[in-house]
Order: C-alpha cells, then structure tokens, then sequence
C-alpha cells in the first residue's frame, strides 16, 4: 500500500505540473469550460418536460418548476388548457434537445482544438530542446526511443484534458448539482441513490496503482519495438551483408511479443476494473428503481418525480463512472508525460552564455589550452592537450584509431564541450560566442556522410540557405560534383533517397564536400573528406580544396598522410595527447612517432596492401 500511494503522489505531481504548464491555454480552458457548463445545464433541463407532462397533462397535477424558479412562470403554464400545455412542454423539450445537439457539436470542436493545440505546443517545446541538446546527449540515447516521444507522448497531455481534467470537472459539476436538486425532491432516495459512492472510491483508489504500472510496461515495451525497428532499418546493408534477416525477425517478433503482453496485463486491469464499477452503479440503481416504486405506491411519489429520479440517476451514475475510468486514463497519460518532462528537464551541457557576443572572424589564433575531455568521467579521451594554430594555417592531426581525432575537431564547433580547459579564439574563450555565431564560422566535412532524404539541391543548399543557383551551382563545381549530377535524369531535383541511398558513396560525400564550399566559412574542418573517393577524384578534390583552403584555418584528419605533407602543422595524438607537432619534413627528421607511421604505410602500399590492414586510421 505504500508503494501505491507513492505512485499516486508521484502521478499527481507530475499532474500539477503539467496544469501549471497549461497556464498560456487559458483562455482556451476557459471557453472550454463555459460550453461544459452551458451543456450541463441543459443536461439538468432535460427530463423536467416530459415530468411535466406526466403530471401535468396526464395525471392533472399543478405545475411545479422547482429547477426554473421564474416568478409566475408556473402559474402561466397552469392557466393554460391541457392541449395548449402538451404544446408548450413539447416546443420546450424539442427546444432543449436541439440545443444540446448544437451546444455539443460547438463544446466538441472547442475541446479538440484546444487538445490538438496542447500536443502540438509541447511537440514543438520537446523537439526544439532535442536540437539543442549536445551530441553527448544524443549518443547516450535511443533515437527510436527519442522519435517515440515526440510523436506519441506529446499526445499524452491532449489526452490529459480532454479524456482526463475537462471531463472529471464537468462530471463533478454535474453530480453536484443533481445531488442538490434531488436532495430537494427527496432526500431520503437521495441518499440511497449516493450510497454506492464510496464502494466505487474504493475500486478507484485499489485499481490507479496497477492500471498505471501496467500502463508504463506497455508504453516501455512499445518504446523498444520503436528503437529496434529504426536501427534495424537504419542499418539495413549491414543485416543483408550478414545474412541477418532471419535473427533480426526472432528479435523483433520478442520485443513485440513483449508489447502484446504488457497491453494484454493492462486491458484485462481496466476490464476488471470497469466490471466491478458497473456492479456497483446496477446494484445501486435497481435499489432506488425499487424504493422509487414504492414511494410512488405510497403516494409520496408523482410519476414524473419518478421519472425524473430515474433519469437523474443515470446521469449521476454514468459521471461518477467516467470520474473513475478517466482517473485510469489520466494515469496512463501521466506516465507518457512524464517522460517527455524527463528530457525537457535534461540540462543542456552546451550552453550559450546570457552575454554572449558575435564575432565575424577571428585574426590572430585558436587555441587548445590543457584540454581535458571524455565521454565518461572515468575515462579521459583527451589529456591536457595543448597548442595553437594561426589564421590561415593547416593543421593536420594524425595517429592511431580510436585516439580522439575527431572528438578533438568537434570541440571547435562546441559540438562538446571540454571537461577543463579552454578553446581560445585571438584569446577570447568560444563559450563567451553566440553557438549559432561560432557554428557559422565553421564548415565542416565529416567522416560519417550525412545526407537528407530530400534533393541534391535541398542538401548542398543546406550549408547557405539564401545562396543563389549559381552560388550553389559554383560550390558543386568546386567539389566536382557538379558533372555527374548534371548526368541524373532530375539534375539537381534528384531525390538522394533515405541518408543517401541512392547516391554512391563517393558521390555522397562529393554532396557534402559541396555543401561545405557553399558554406565558405573561415574555419574548414575536413574529416576524412577524401574517405570515399577513389585515387583519380580524390587528386582532382584535393585540388579543389588547395583553393578552398586559401585564406582560411584548416583542420583536416587524413588517412593518407600524403595528403597532408604541405601542412603548415601536422600534430601527432596518441593516449589522449599531443606527443609531436611540427611540420611533415620536421617530424621526419625526428625520427619518432610520425616518421615510423609514414615508412609503414608506404611500405604497405609498395606491397599493394591496403591500410585497412595497418590497423590504424591516420
């Protein structure tokens, strides 16, 4: 029990905030509110007039209005002959129930709106601080799971209000008030009629706890169908190169089997939960069927007393019944939410500075000063690396697999940030710079060919989405891609297909080489870029860059350390830091690090063995 209520309070705190996060909706609550209401009284009008013509008309019984206390009103409809009274009364029903079907069309489209505009604002709130987490953030989580949330558990605060907080206040209005106006006809049937109440708190307050575990199983386990699903599809070359259709179908077939599993514990929850709430409500409406009878058979009773009773207890009954199965739909929904609170909650590691300042260049140097850097806090990838490069220089960094090189160039883009120390440009720390400022200071080829699934126009204009055509058309050129997407049947509108399936590898990375000279920031960093490429294009794109290069501060990470011979620095990272910096023809003539890893490599390549088989990526 006291697991449960700590599930309730912890649901009901993640409740509070979601009202609290409503509050720019309010003017949409409010409306919403006032048509619940509007509808609510004309749910109270409803069996008044056939009570009316009952005793009225038929049983030539005094009009009684306990629910319209307008002054004369009922002395008027009793001055009036039977026939002109059955008339009045019918006008008054048809008057009432066409209201209601208009008064509910209006309350129907007030409430989706206001629900769809909820999910749409939290979406919008959870997909932008998504974009601004840090990369660390990203490869720490599941992007199927991510997806989840933002399509799916968004909903869950639409769900909140308009299956969950709208109703449970409207129906509490409405038990309120027929309470009040059967208290008033009877109290006695009254409070037999209220009798069943506590019975269905209990079944409430036993039945939220595992109605809401069963519901975080089952949205959990939907999660992981999500994630599996996405990597399997992301990665599908590679199940196909290994012969792995048939494992990757067993492990999805589990994880489903799973989801089925969690939604089979849930719905039978809400199945016997929603069993014993009708018990209750028809055990309790077949005692006051009984002693209204009865009181009618004494004389205490008119007809439409009776009728009225009856009717009003529906009325009580299917509220208090929907109080209880929405608490259960709130609960599920509040599990979703919760988890589209926990990433927005998530503080952003990269952070811009309140005072950050906008620079167009820089004019002296960049600076790496004791950088100190890992992914986990036990196990530091970089170790107090140090050195500066100056405007205009080429720095080319070097060394085995796995050493940080490319964790060491995203630290310029802020991509991370460095657990101590500083990245200084002409002396001023980058975090004191506007992160869309540096970002624009910076083109950036990476290793891994990141490709849209829209046209190749759309992604190299990526880079400089107000270039012009032949600005665009110029950066192709440059990258020589501009002949072989002349040769596409669509030229430059030719979908790439999905992370550029459709394109060749070389061609991709042609795309994203583009996409950077249309860029043409003043710092170049190149990862690989040649990766992909065979010797004849690399020649010509090594050509191109040499031009790209001019006037501009250049970090490139090669594996062929004879693309980077004319480099003004070239620094050597191994354990995590710089053991040799210099240019080629000094270290070299040191003889160290650098000079054992270019004689191996050439030796390698006057046998014809691949570097692949040095087991380095330099």
């Amino acid at each position: 029990m006291k697991l449960s209520i700590a599930n309730l309070r912890h649901n009901f705190k993640v409740l509070k905030r979601v009202i609290i996060w409503s509050k720019n909706f309010w003017k949409d609550l409010l409306y919403t509110e006032l048509s619940e209401v509007s509808l609510i009284a004309l749910r109270l009008l409803e069996p008044w007039p056939l009570a009316l013509l009952f005793d009225s008309v038929f049983n030539n019984n005094p009009v009684k209005i306990p629910i319209i206390p307008i002054h004369g009103l009922a002395d008027t409809l009793n001055s009036l002959g039977k026939l002109k009274l059955a008339i009045a009364i019918t006008v008054f029903w048809v008057i009432i129930s066409v209201s209601n079907g208009i008064l509910g069309l209006i309350n129907k489209y007030i409430v989706v709106k206001m629900g769809f505009g909820m999910s749409h604002k939290l979406r919008v709130d959870l997909y932008q601080h998504l974009q601004k987490l840090s990369l660390m953030f990203h490869t720490s989580k599941s992007v199927g799971d991510n997806i989840y949330r933002v399509t799916r558990d968004t909903n869950s605060v639409n769900y909140i209000f308009i299956n969950g907080l709208i109703p449970i206040l409207s129906s509490l209005v409405l038990i309120v008030s027929i309470a009040a106006i059967m208290f008033k006809m009877n109290v006695m049937l009254t409070l037999v009629s209220l009798i069943v109440v506590p019975l269905i708190y209990l079944v409430i307050a036993g039945y939220t706890p595992i109605i809401s575990k069963y519901s975080q199983e089952s949205i959990e386990s939907e999660s992981q169908v999500m994630t599996h699903t996405e990597q399997a599809l992301t990665s599908i070359k590679a199940v196909k190169a290994f012969g792995m259709e048939d494992e990757e179908k067993a492990k999805f077939e589990k994880k489903s089997e799973n989801t089925v599993k969690a939604y089979l514990k849930l719905t039978v929850s809400e199945m016997f939960f929603s069993l014993f709430i009708d018990t209750i409500t028809v055990l309790g409406t077949g005692v006051v069927i009984i002693m209204g009878v009865k009181l009618f058979l004494s004389g205490r009773l008119t007809v439409g007393s009776v009728w009225i009773f009856i009717n009003y207890l529906k009325n009580i009954y299917q509220p208090i019944y929907n109080i209880s199965y929405t608490i259960g739909n709130i609960m599920n929904s509040v599990v979703s939410v919760e988890r589209v609170f926990e990433v927005l909650d998530t503080v952003q590691e990269v952070r811009e500075d309140p005072d950050a300042k906008e620079i167009t260049d820089f004019k002296k140097t960049i600076e790496f000063k004791n950088i100190i850097f890992g992914y986990q806090l036990k196990n530091m990838i970089l170790k107090d690396v140090n050195f500066t490069v100056k405007k205009g220089q080429v720095a080319a960094i070097v060394g085995p697999t796995g050493v940080g090189k490319t964790t060491l160039v995203s630290l310029i883009p802020r991509f991370y940030d460095p657990v101590k120390g500083e990245i200084l440009i002409d002396g001023e720390d980058i975090k004191s710079l506007k992160l869309n400022n540096l970002r624009n200071m910076t083109s950036v080829v990476l290793q891994e060919m990141i490709l849209f699934a829209t046209t190749i126009r759309e992604n190299i204009m990526y880079g400089k989405p107000e270039a012009t055509y032949e600005e665009m058309v110029e950066a192709s050129r440059l990258a020589n891609a501009h002949e072989f997407i002349m040769q596409l049947p669509e030229k430059y509108e030719t979908p790439v297909g999905e992370r550029g399936a459709r394109l060749s590898g070389g061609q991709q990375q042609r795309i994203s080489i583009a996409r950077a000279f249309l860029k043409n920031a003043p710092i170049l960093i190149l990862d690989e870029p040649t990766s992909a490429l065979d010797a004849k294009t690399e020649s010509l794109i090594v050509e191109s860059f040499e031009k790209l290069m001019k006037g501009k501060t250049v970090f490139i990470i090669a594996h062929r350390l004879s693309t980077i011979r004319d480099a003004d620095k070239i620094l050597v990272l191994d354990n995590g830091k710089i053991i040799e910096q210099g240019t080629h023809d000094e270290l070299i003539a040191k003889g160290g690090f650098y000079q054992k890893y270019y004689d191996l490599q050439f030796l390698l390549k006057s046998r014809g063995d691949d570097k692949s088989k040095m087991g380095l990526a330099i």
